[in-house]
């Protein structure tokens, strides 16, 4: 038995004065947008396959160079930078670690040694 005098969930106004279900529904609309293109979510971004070359130039290693320092195969590294293999979402999370922070990696491939 709910206590009296107090709103149930669905009923009960956020503290933006909206109500749980309205919220809900605007969420969802916002993912509808965001899924067809419309709209981008604020969070962070991840490095796509035409980003890896831009990478490897920027610390201005060969293909074979980049590859060898971060422990990935160099044929890897060209199938990305041309658009013709796919990456997983766990690589793409490695690939921005070492655009932003390439000796936490180098230091921990050295520790893994």
């Amino acid at each position: 038995m709910k206590p009296k005098g107090k709103p149930s969930a669905r009923s009960r106004p956020r503290s933006s004065g909206k109500r749980v279900g309205d919220a809900l529904v605007e969420g969802l609309e916002l993912a509808v947008r965001h899924t067809r293109g419309e709209v981008a979510l604020p969070g962070y971004a991840l490095i796509e396959g035409r980003d890896v070359r831009k990478l490897r130039v920027r610390q201005g290693l060969t293909r074979k160079a980049f590859a060898e320092r971060y422990g990935l195969d160099p044929r890897t590294v060209e199938g990305w930078e041309q658009e013709r293999f796919g990456m997983d979402r766990s690589v793409r999370v490695l690939l921005s670690v070492i655009a932003h922070e390439p000796e936490a990696v180098i230091r921990s491939l050295r520790k893994a040694a």
